[in-house]
């Protein structure tokens, strides 16, 4: 159990997003992303394998967007057999989505989206994410659930790689603004930029 500072304990394999004080919901620090270079990378590590089966898991931030670009990548991970797991806040106009594709860009055998055009206002902190409870997968933004969708197969990622505010295979679907408080959870492990845990808001 415990939590694991994200930013500091874990080997980046990329380049590194933009501190900035004073910047962050509270008043506090956060991290600018802007483009492909800003995107912090992270080796494989076990930490990143989120479970087969029925596998707990939660993925989240507090995010702001400065310009409304499609497929604003908050996450993704991708590994040398071609899985990938994406979650992406802007998708569909604006609608946040998290897919799991098993042999990409062939299938993509689960797309959660969240609330409907949730995501189409800039300068606004909003705390976005996906929780998997048993087989149930769902979106949230401020709280507020999309259409869950049940996904009863083995979540399997292996080697993954990991990287926060750009789609580390393409170099593209950059994240436009600030992203605090990145965290990981699953039973026993917790990953954050923070190093603080964020209950579903």
């Amino acid at each position: 159990g415990g939590t694991t500072d994200l930013v500091n304990s874990v080997v980046p394999a990329g380049s590194t997003a933009t501190w900035t004080p004073g910047a962050g919901k509270y008043g506090d620090g956060a991290y600018y992303f802007n483009t492909v270079s800003s995107g912090v990378g992270y080796a494989p590590s076990s930490n990143f394998v989120l479970g087969g089966g029925t596998g707990n898991f939660q993925i989240g931030a507090w995010v702001k967007l400065t310009a409304l670009s499609t497929y604003a990548t908050l996450v993704a991970q991708d590994t040398l057999g071609n899985i990938r797991m994406l979650f992406r806040m802007r998708n569909n106009n604006g609608t946040p989505l998290f897919y799991f594709a098993p042999n990409y860009p062939n299938t993509v055998a689960l797309a959660v989206g969240g609330p409907l055009n949730s995501m189409n206002t800039v300068n606004v902190w909003k705390y976005v994410c996906v929780q998997r409870s048993g087989n149930v997968f769902t979106v949230f933004v401020d709280g507020v659930p999309g259409t869950p969708v049940t996904y009863d197969a083995t979540f399997v990622q292996l080697g993954c790689n990991l990287t926060i505010g750009v789609d580390g295979t393409s170099l593209a679907d950059v994240f436009n603004g600030y992203i605090q408080g990145f965290e990981i959870s699953k039973p026993g492990v917790l990953l954050s930029t923070d190093g603080s845990h964020h209950p579903l808001q």
